[in-house]
């Protein structure tokens, strides 16, 4: 009876679905450049994985700390961000950090959904100066 509880309980249990490829996933982990605009280009499209970085993105905006970029590593924030898309369970402080400070890692994740975020504004705006 027991089992039949715990089999039920699995079978509803809601997950997150990641829809980027694991070829991609691991190339964004591992910081490769050549995956950046691939990436960048999913975030300007896809809603499900730019929101929760924007939310985040105006947490963090302003709050960092400039001795904190040492307590994470790019890696590990990146590994933190992906798992933030993947399950919702959020970055801890020094991984938000790092993505305030480091552009290494900001670039990819935020950057992307900002200027998704002015084009909704704005969608005259091409990002030139005038």
């Amino acid at each position: 009876m027991e089992e039949n509880s715990l089999r039920s309980e699995l079978e509803n249990q809601q997950t997150h679905s990641w829809h980027l490829p694991d070829e991609m996933r691991i190339r964004i982990l591992a910081g490769d450049e050549e995956a950046v605009p691939w990436f960048q280009a999913h975030l300007m499209k896809c809603a499900v994985c730019r929101d929760p970085i924007m939310r985040l993105a105006l947490e963090i905006q302003g709050t960092a700390e400039p001795d904190a970029m040492a307590q994470a590593q790019c890696v590990q924030t990146r590994a933190a961000l992906i798992r933030y898309l993947e399950t919702g369970v959020e970055p801890d402080m020094a991984a938000r950090h790092h993505l305030a400070l480091c552009p290494i890692c900001s670039e990819p994740f935020v950057d992307a959904a900002k200027q998704r975020a002015l084009l909704e504004f704005d969608p005259d705006d091409t990002g030139e100066a005038g």
